[in-house]
């Protein structure tokens, strides 16, 4: 994950964020889990994320489903291909092309995003993933973002 005093100070700046304090905000997991039968691949599945939210950290994983823990297996990062694109512009954020998922995140999660990613109103991540094992396999994504507290 970022840190989060370097990200608002760049963050703050921003017009949509003037005015706005830090503890204004709150940290939320988005998460998103799926399944993915031998070779399966989807494409463009959305994640939604609330109004006015600042991603600073992303981590992925994945694992057989019904594998015994003392079972040795490939690393569950490089069990899967992933492509992730901005829904409201359909740009790329991760690769033209569909990477390992442990050169995306990294070996130790460490590494998606590498800035902060600043989601627009009614905006997500549109991920596109495919299961390179001969088993089904269960993907997990959990997304770390600082989102407007709820005043009241």
């Amino acid at each position: 994950m970022l840190n989060i005093d370097r990200v608002w100070s760049r963050v703050s700046q921003l017009p949509q964020y003037r005015g706005k304090k830090l503890s204004d905000f709150i940290l939320q997991d988005v998460t998103y889990s799926s399944q993915l039968t031998t070779g399966q691949a989807l494409a463009n599945q959305p994640v939604i994320f609330p109004a006015g939210a600042i991603l600073v950290g992303g981590r992925a994983g994945a694992a057989i489903p019904g594998v015994a823990a003392t079972q040795t297996g490939r690393d569950g990062l490089d069990m899967f291909t992933v492509a992730i694109a901005d829904q409201q512009t359909q740009r790329n954020i991760v690769g033209t092309t569909q990477m390992l998922a442990s050169a995306v995140f990294g070996r130790f999660n460490d590494q998606f995003p590498a800035k902060e990613i600043i989601v627009p109103v009614n905006g997500g991540l549109l991920y596109s993933f495919t299961n390179l094992t001969t088993t089904t396999i269960n993907i997990y994504f959990t997304h770390d973002c600082l989102v407007p507290a709820a005043q009241g």
